[in-house]
């Protein structure tokens, strides 16, 4: 088949991370695939040479509008694939006068969207062959506040992708960590991830783990605030942020505990590559986390905003290595059972077949 999918940046972001994966492995599978995008960003690093890549230039909605209506003239696809609103919205009106079946990748939970927001999505589902939501919880969302048609929506399930195994930082014969008690984060630095609850959160730890360190992976507007408020509150010796990268693995295998303190999320793709990487999460109970964490088995899940029990998972994990490492194996049994790329890859392709 002939694809194309379209995002916004190909920068930081989980949602754009997926967009990238979709491209890598549809086009690995034998279709042809290209990226159409409008600003550029470090994600274009892990583009396949096997996927062809489409700049949009205009920055004006309409105009970027415009250019995707006079590149499906001279192209031809088999389905449109957009990934969140902006995608969606350049889409639908050059799509549906070219005859081509557009499909909308929802990715949020999109609390924050205003009636307007809501107005345009109402259309972009209409128009829409098929609305694909990244778990359960999203699905419900928007069926009960955009009105979506529940024949139109399917759940397919992020997936991560892992290529090579992963180096224990602990002894076979001890079982003792080597090198401090790693917390970690991974993804973008924005308010909805609440990364200030972290620095309360090691501001009480430091008297229970001596030898903690946070390392905070990714880049966003809030980076340089986090880094302010660090060094205000003399935590310097506890946190690392250094910066995005293209490979999180490089980084999850040191960690100990994944930590994500969001007020709103809806399929955590860093959930899922924690979990790959045998790294047990702590979360707040929201969105989609409850569908990646089976609460006490694969990681813990928190009712939001209580911060007291955060710490005392943190440390029931910090002095518990083998319920810690039997957790992390777990998660890892359990993603690769059910949010693999082989699987994604399987259910994408029935749905293209059927449209």
């Amino acid at each position: 088949m002939k694809i194309l999918i379209i995002v916004n940046a190909l920068t930081y972001g989980g949602a754009e991370k997926q967009a990238v994966l979709d491209a890598n492995m549809l086009a690995e599978y034998g279709h042809r695939v290209t990226i159409a995008y409008k600003n550029h960003g470090a994600l274009i690093e892990m583009v396949s040479q096997k996927v062809n890549l489409y700049r949009i230039s205009h920055q004006f909605m309409p105009l970027a509008s415009l250019q995707l209506l006079i590149h499906l003239f001279h192209h031809q696809y088999d389905v449109i694939h957009c990934h969140l609103v902006w995608a969606a919205m350049i889409s639908m009106i050059p799509a549906t006068l070219m005859r081509q079946q557009y499909i909308f990748n929802e990715h949020g939970l999109g609390n924050w969207r205003r009636w307007y927001h809501l107005l345009a999505i109402r259309r972009i589902n209409h128009f829409a062959a098929k609305v694909i939501t990244p778990c359960k919880a999203v699905m419900n969302t928007i069926i009960e506040r955009e009105g979506v048609d529940i024949k139109k929506v399917v759940v397919v399930y992020n997936s991560f992708e892992i290529e090579r195994p992963l180096m224990s930082r602990y002894s076979a014969e001890t079982g003792k960590k080597s090198d401090g008690f790693k917390i970690g984060f991974i993804g973008r630095f924005s308010p909805v991830k609440r990364l200030d609850i972290l620095l309360c959160l090691a501001q009480t730890l430091k008297a229970s783990i001596a030898d903690m360190h946070f390392v905070l992976v990714g880049d966003g507007p809030e980076r340089q605030k986090i880094l302010a408020e660090v060094k205000k509150r003399n935590l310097n010796g506890y946190f690392n942020l250094p910066g995005f990268t293209a490979d999180p693995y490089s980084y999850l295998k040191e960690f100990d505990v994944f930590i994500l303190p969001s007020e709103r999320e809806g399929f955590s793709l860093a959930l899922l590559e924690a979990a790959a990487a045998n790294v047990p999460a702590v979360a707040f109970d929201i969105g989609g986390n409850s569908e990646i964490i089976i609460d006490g088995v694969t990681g813990y899940l928190v009712p939001y905003g209580n911060v007291k029990m955060l710490v005392e998972k943190i440390v029931y994990l910090y002095k518990n290595n083998n319920a810690r490492l039997n957790m992390g194996r777990t998660a890892n049994a359990y993603a690769r059972n059910r949010f693999s790329v082989a699987v994604r890859l399987e259910e994408l392709n029935n749905l293209y077949k059927n449209l």
